[in-house]
C-alpha cells in the first residue's frame, strides 16, 4: 500500500504541475498521456488510479476545464516557451546591433575629432614656424654694431 501512495501521489503532484504550467517533461498540454509522462506512470496505472480514486479524476478534469493557471512569468506550453526565448533572443540580437550602430557612430565621431586636432596641430605648427622664422629675421637687428649668430 505505501507505493500506491507515493504513485497517488506523483498523480496528484504531476496534476498541479500540469495545471500550473510548469511541465518539464511534456509539452504543457492538459491530456493524460501528458499526466501520465509527467507522474513517471504508465497510462494503464493513470486510469486504474482514476478508476480507484475519484478524486484524482475529479482533480484532473477541474483542471482540465479551467486550463492553465498561469501567473504570466511560466509560459503554458513549450510552443510558448520557445515563442518567448525567440522573441527574447530577437530581441537580444536588436540590441546587440543597436549598440554597434551606436559604437560605429562614436568611432567615427572620435575618428573626425582626431582629424580636426590632428589638422588644428599641423596649424599650428606652422604658424610656430613663421614665429620662429619671424624670431630669426628679428635676430639681424646688429647689438653692439655686430649681427648676432646663433
Amino acid at each position: 500500500m505505501i507505493m500506491a501512495d507515493k504513485t497517488k501521489l506523483a498523480i496528484s503532484t504531476a496534476i498541479d504541475t500540469l495545471g500550473r504550467g510548469a511541465s518539464r517533461k511534456t509539452n504543457g498540454k492538459i491530456t493524460a498521456v501528458n499526466l501520465a509522462l509527467e507522474a513517471g506512470v504508465s497510462k494503464a496505472t493513470l486510469y486504474r488510479y482514476f478508476d480507484d480514486n475519484p478524486d484524482l479524476l475529479k482533480d484532473f478534469e477541474a483542471v482540465k476545464s479551467r486550463g492553465v493557471n498561469s501567473d504570466g512569468d511560466a509560459p503554458v506550453t513549450m510552443d510558448d516557451a520557445l515563442r518567448n526565448a525567440k522573441d527574447e533572443i530577437a530581441a537580444l540580437r536588436k540590441m546587440i546591433s543597436d549598440m554597434k550602430d551606436a559604437a560605429d557612430k562614436d568611432d567615427k565621431l572620435r575618428s573626425h575629432q582626431i582629424f580636426v586636432l590632428w589638422k588644428e596641430n599641423q596649424r599650428l605648427n606652422a604658424q610656430l614656424k613663421r614665429m620662429e622664422s619671424k624670431d630669426d629675421k628679428s635676430n639681424l637687428f646688429p647689438i653692439n654694431g655686430r649681427a648676432n649668430d646663433i
